[in-house]
Protein backbone atom coordinates (compact mmCIF):
# COMPACT_ATOMS: atom_id res chain seq x y z
CA UNK A 1 0.00 0.00 0.00
CA UNK A 2 2.69 2.52 1.10
CA UNK A 3 4.49 1.36 -2.51
CA UNK A 4 1.51 2.35 -4.26
CA UNK A 5 1.42 6.00 -2.63
CA UNK A 6 5.28 6.47 -3.45
CA UNK A 7 4.31 5.63 -6.96
CA UNK A 8 1.38 8.07 -7.23
CA UNK A 9 3.82 10.27 -5.55
CA UNK A 10 6.32 9.80 -8.23
CA UNK A 11 4.32 9.87 -10.78
CA UNK A 12 2.62 12.93 -9.86
CA UNK A 13 5.99 14.82 -9.44
CA UNK A 14 7.24 13.39 -12.51
CA UNK A 15 4.29 14.66 -14.61
CA UNK A 16 4.74 18.38 -12.85
CA UNK A 17 8.66 18.64 -13.76
CA UNK A 18 7.42 17.35 -17.23
CA UNK A 19 4.32 19.27 -17.96
CA UNK A 20 5.54 22.87 -19.32
CA UNK A 21 7.55 21.01 -21.88
CA UNK A 22 5.00 18.29 -22.65
CA UNK A 23 2.69 21.67 -23.35
CA UNK A 24 5.23 23.41 -25.20
CA UNK A 25 5.85 20.30 -27.54
CA UNK A 26 4.72 20.98 -31.03
CA UNK A 27 4.17 17.56 -31.87
CA UNK A 28 2.61 14.37 -30.79
CA UNK A 29 6.10 13.01 -31.38
CA UNK A 30 7.55 14.84 -29.23
CA UNK A 31 5.21 14.70 -26.03
CA UNK A 32 5.32 10.95 -26.50
CA UNK A 33 9.59 11.12 -26.20
CA UNK A 34 8.95 13.29 -23.14
CA UNK A 35 6.29 10.62 -21.52
CA UNK A 36 8.76 8.39 -22.49
CA UNK A 37 11.71 9.85 -20.61
CA UNK A 38 9.37 10.29 -17.45
CA UNK A 39 8.13 6.96 -17.26
CA UNK A 40 12.24 5.66 -17.44
CA UNK A 41 13.01 8.35 -14.88
CA UNK A 42 9.94 6.76 -12.70
CA UNK A 43 11.34 3.72 -13.38
CA UNK A 44 14.76 4.55 -12.26
CA UNK A 45 13.23 5.95 -9.19
CA UNK A 46 10.92 2.95 -7.99
CA UNK A 47 13.69 0.37 -8.94
CA UNK A 48 17.06 3.01 -7.04
CA UNK A 49 13.71 4.05 -4.03
CA UNK A 50 14.01 0.97 -2.51
CA UNK A 51 15.80 -0.08 1.13
CA UNK A 52 17.36 -3.06 1.33
CA UNK A 53 15.96 -5.02 4.85
CA UNK A 54 17.66 -3.77 7.47
CA UNK A 55 18.58 -6.04 10.39
CA UNK A 56 17.82 -5.50 14.16
CA UNK A 57 21.62 -4.76 15.12
CA UNK A 58 21.85 -2.62 12.25
CA UNK A 59 18.93 -0.43 12.98
CA UNK A 60 19.65 0.11 16.62
CA UNK A 61 23.07 1.06 15.77
CA UNK A 62 21.50 3.89 13.19
CA UNK A 63 19.24 4.77 15.41
CA UNK A 64 21.94 5.15 18.03
CA UNK A 65 24.29 7.15 15.62
CA UNK A 66 21.32 9.98 15.03
CA UNK A 67 20.62 9.66 18.56
CA UNK A 68 24.41 10.36 19.98
CA UNK A 69 24.03 13.33 17.29
CA UNK A 70 20.73 14.85 18.19
CA UNK A 71 21.97 14.73 21.78
CA UNK A 72 25.43 16.87 20.75
CA UNK A 73 23.28 18.91 19.34
CA UNK A 74 21.66 19.38 22.34
CA UNK A 75 17.80 17.72 21.31
CA UNK A 76 17.16 16.05 24.76
CA UNK A 77 14.09 15.09 23.31
CA UNK A 78 14.84 13.41 19.82
CA UNK A 79 18.22 12.15 21.42
CA UNK A 80 16.14 10.38 24.46
CA UNK A 81 13.75 8.70 22.26
CA UNK A 82 16.21 7.82 19.47
CA UNK A 83 18.54 6.23 22.25
CA UNK A 84 15.51 4.62 24.24
CA UNK A 85 14.55 2.69 20.75
CA UNK A 86 17.75 1.67 19.99
CA UNK A 87 18.21 -0.31 23.51
CA UNK A 88 14.86 -1.21 22.78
Amino acid sequence: MILRGTRLAAAALATAAFAPRLAAAGTLAEAEDGVSAAERRLSDVERLGRAPEETPGARALRKFEVGEAQYLLEDWMHAAVLLSDAVD
